[in-house]
């Protein structure tokens, strides 16, 4: 089969994974509801932030299958996010793709093509049950969703406990997109704390070795995004030096005590 020549290549900031679907443009956070399961997001650099968390988490919840980002870092906590639910992220793709909107196009590593191309399945190796060899280092988990175990179960086998659980990712799955204080406020902080420690059990139950648990790291931003979030956060020039990790935390300490309470509550079980 003869494959014409990628419309643009861009940097991949992993997966590694060949999908295809329809091209979707958005042209502002609030328009994440236009995305459809099975869409190619383009987001230009006019939608993304500094950290753009909250905005790939929604569009990782319609179940896209890949993120095609104008400018976005490897840090960046949104490519954390789709690189750990197995969402290819490109960065470096010009706003010409708009021109396309609506178009199928196929992702292949860092190259985009128009139509449905590659249907063979040449390109994305598969390598089972390969050796782990013996050493001294200590190979741990950085997971955000405990699902991510349940999806790949051999991963626990392979790694001696996690190193890095980030419970933003986890609170952003729990609270569906509302203010935490909006949250306590309609349903009480018991459940919001049962519902983080039955998410939190199924990963300590999965190993003996320690789990490192990091509380949340919101910052203004991400927190404004949410549904009545403007009602309850200020205005900040800049939430990557604002209010957030451990000054807010011990300032307003009503999410950090109710992440506390929910570890607790495991150690009590």
């Amino acid at each position: 089969m003869t494959v014409s020549e990628p419309i643009q290549v861009g940097t991949s900031l992993g997966p590694q994974r060949r999908v295809s679907g329809p091209l979707k443009i958005i042209s502002s956070s609030d328009h994440t509801t236009q995305v459809a399961e099975g869409n190619i997001v383009y987001v230009p650099s006019s939608v993304s932030t500094t950290n753009n968390v909250t905005l790939f988490y929604d569009l990782a919840k319609s179940d896209v299958r890949a993120i095609l980002c104008e400018r976005i870092e490897r840090t960046d906590h949104g490519v954390l996010l789709a690189n750990e639910l197995g969402i290819p992220c490109i960065s470096g793709i010009s706003n010409t793709l708009c021109d396309y909107n609506g178009e199928r196009l196929t992702i292949m590593g860092n190259e985009i093509y128009l139509g449905d191309v590659f249907n063979s399945n040449s390109y994305q190796k598969s390598y089972n049950n390969l050796p782990f060899p013996d050493c001294d280092t200590e190979i741990k988990l950085n997971l955000g969703f405990p699902e991510v175990l349940e999806k790949h179960p051999k991963l626990s086998g392979v790694t001696e406990g996690v190193g890095f659980m980030r419970l933003e990712f986890l609170l952003l799955d729990l609270l569906d997109d509302t203010h935490p204080k909006e949250y306590t406020e309609r349903h009480g902080r018991e459940a919001l704390e049962n519902q983080l420690a039955n998410r939190i059990e199924s990963v300590v139950s999965t190993y003996s070795d320690p789990v490192w648990i990091r509380t949340d790291d919101f910052a203004v931003s991400h927190l404004r995004q949410m549904e009545c979030g403007k009602k309850h956060e200020n205005q900040e020039d800049n939430s990557m030096l604002g209010w957030r990790g451990i000054s807010r935390s011990t300032e307003d300490p009503v999410l950090y005590d109710i992440q506390i309470e929910a570890i607790k509550t495991l150690v009590d079980r």
